[in-house]
């Protein structure tokens, strides 16, 4: 029977590095474009003592998807042992030998989200992000993990109140999410590229629903980070979004190929979408379409 391994997925977004006001209008329909260039196959980049290389990226048009792999090879020394029956002593050789793994991720050109596998010990989660962006920053691309909006939503349901709340925002792409529309006309008025918002009160903040709640959904989307302060009774809770990151978990079979390995990567992509804030229902919709 074929061997079974669970693997997890990781959700980030891919943006432009250039989150200039002024520059975000025109950016969003050029990033098919910018990835194209970062994606490229005959780059390699160095990390750790171990050469990334990408394989061709397989663009699928008719569902806006990229799937490609991103891995490492590492030229090392293999030790031999030995023993010469002949002369009753222990020799000892080394030949070349090369060590390397690789990891399947997927880009959504609408949504600009990423999906990609954490491969254990020798590919770690942040180790294939940090070397992923070497090769955008070369198209004025970068990628930052999803804080999990949900895990906030049930901190918040968990606490009695909450007596202090900061946020840190950069102007996001290719736009805030469906309930940040304050934020949103804060950011513009005073023309901001970056925006903090903190507020505390020992009685209570009213969070849910209001300008923070926007806040902490639109820092969710790559685009920042948010911690808070709460309490049960009189035991202080707290939350960091820098800790809480969207993840998923991928079944794959031994003999899967690349093709499978990344729908599965895609479909798990698509289940967890909906839960992203970007694509939360929004009764007063942004009439210019910015989600």
């Amino acid at each position: 029977m074929p061997r079974r391994s669970s693997r997890t997925i990781w959700l980030a977004k891919v943006s432009f590095i250039d989150r200039r006001p002024s520059q975000l209008a025109l950016m969003h329909e050029r990033f098919p474009e910018a990835l194209e260039r970062a994606l490229d196959a005959d780059r390699q980049e160095s990390y750790y003592g171990r050469e990334w290389r990408l394989s061709e990226p397989a663009w699928d048009e008719r569902d806006g998807v990229v799937y490609a792999q991103l891995g490492f090879r590492r030229r090392t020394r293999h030790a031999e042992i030995d023993y010469d029956d002949e002369k009753h002593v222990w020799i000892s050789s080394e030949s070349p030998a090369r060590q390397g793994n690789f990891a399947h991720f997927v880009i959504d050109l609408n949504s600009q989200l990423l999906a990609f596998e954490d491969r254990g010990t020798d590919l770690k989660r942040d180790s294939f992000l940090h070397v992923l962006k070497q090769f955008l920053a070369k198209a004025g691309l970068e990628a930052n993990l999803l804080s999990d909006a949900r895990e906030f939503e049930a901190w918040l349901s968990e606490v009695d109140r909450v007596t202090r709340f900061r946020v840190t925002l950069r102007q996001p792409n290719p736009g805030y999410s469906k309930r940040a529309r304050q934020v949103r006309e804060l950011a513009g008025e005073v023309e901001a590229e970056r925006l903090t918002i903190e507020a505390e009160s020992s009685a209570g903040l009213n969070v849910r629903d209001t300008l923070l709640d926007g806040a902490a959904d639109t820092a969710s989307l790559g685009n920042g980070s948010y911690r808070a302060t709460g309490f049960v009774g009189d035991k202080r809770r707290f939350f960091d979004s820098a800790k809480r990151f969207v993840s998923g978990v991928i079944e794959v079979v031994q003999g899967d190929s690349a093709q499978t390995i990344g729908s599965k990567i895609r479909d798990l992509m698509n289940e967890i979408a909906p839960e992203v804030p970007r694509h939360r229902p929004d009764e007063d919709a942004h009439p210019d379409g910015d989600v």
